[in-house]
């Protein structure tokens, strides 16, 4: 867990989602031929993406229910995003001379469009957080999977409650 002068970080839940992890990609738009006659421009999310951010959400669902109209973290409070995107490990890595624990990974796809599609499955989740701009902070990590392991996408979020300066 990172450090943040002069804050303290308190858990305010921690779920993992199963499956690889998916970054975000670019919306994709068609131009289409009305009935009318007019052209008519379609904008949507890749799949792929989609059902990343769908999986994020339900695991998030599980955290808790807060009560009607209330987030889990209280709005108006900064909040930390730590993630950590385990891949599969490819097959030339499960040759003995590899380490069995996680291995970090310093390729393909870029951490900050994991962490993009992470914090949108979070918001769609709604019991979490309303907006994802409340997250002051994020931090992600990539790696391959342990020995045996499987793909998945371990996820923390924290408040960042200010700590009192002492007086002179």
């Amino acid at each position: 867990m990172p450090e943040i002068p002069g804050y303290r970080l308190e858990l305010v839940c921690a779920f993992t989602s199963k499956g690889d992890p998916q970054a975000k990609q670019r919306p994709r738009t068609v131009r289409r031929q009305g009935r009318n006659g007019k052209t008519q421009i379609r904008t949507y999310t890749p799949r792929e993406t989609f059902d990343y951010e769908w999986k994020i959400s339900r695991s998030a669902r599980r955290c808790g229910k807060p009560g009607p109209g209330q987030t889990l973290a209280p709005e108006g409070v900064p909040l930390l995003l730590v993630a950590r995107f385990i891949f599969a490990r490819p097959k030339y890595m499960l040759a003995k001379k590899y380490p069995a624990g996680l291995l970090i990974k310093h390729s393909a796809p870029d951490a900050d469009n994991l962490l993009k599609s992470c914090a949108d499955g979070i918001e769609k989740a709604t019991n979490i957080v309303r907006n994802d701009s409340q997250f002051a902070g994020v931090h992600g990590l990539k790696f391959y999977a342990e020995r045996g392991g499987e793909a998945r996408t371990e996820i923390e979020v924290y408040t960042m409650v200010a700590e009192a300066v002492p007086a002179d």
